[in-house]
């Protein structure tokens, strides 16, 4: 199971409606910053890492959706998930309560596994991916892909 994985499941467990009411009596409607709510649940260094990437626009949002949740006379619960993703990404649906039931909040987070660079990072990445010096890259010549021959196939002889 992917470690992000892991995370948002520790983190599932610490937003239901009822611990969330409780954090509200003792602490009122002022929740930690994100980056740390979400750090505070990292197990090990790749974790952290993670907690750490979410783009700034991202974290203002997850701030919106918690002081919001916490502002309502009863919170609702907050159900977190990652998903693998290109780029960073970041769905969030909410239902109210109906009298049938329970509504929450659910958070899907897109991002890369912890080993996939993102392709501003090639160069610097772990793995030496690099398309600098020492690529093979675009050797070979022809222009069109048709390498020695001409456009009609005949050697350029």
């Amino acid at each position: 199971m992917p470690i992000f994985q892991m995370m948002m499941e520790k983190l599932n467990r610490l937003t239901t409606a009822e611990k969330i009411a409780l954090y509200k009596e003792q602490f009122g409607n002022k929740p930690i910053p994100v980056r740390e709510f979400i750090a505070k649940f990292a197990k090990g260094p790749e974790q952290a890492r993670f907690a750490s990437s979410l783009p700034p626009g991202f974290l203002a949002a997850l701030t919106g959706v918690l002081v919001e949740n916490m502002e309502r006379k009863k919170p609702l619960s907050i159900t977190w998930a990652w998903k693998p993703a290109y780029d960073y990404e970041l769905t969030i649906w909410e239902c109210e309560d109906t009298a049938i039931s329970a509504g929450g909040i659910t958070i899907l987070l897109g991002t890369r596994y912890p080993l996939d660079p993102h392709p501003v990072n090639i160069g610097k990445s772990p793995r030496g991916l690099t398309a600098g010096k020492g690529s093979k890259r675009g050797k070979g010549g022809g222009g069109k892909g048709r390498g020695r021959r001409g456009a009609r196939g005949k050697s350029a002889r």
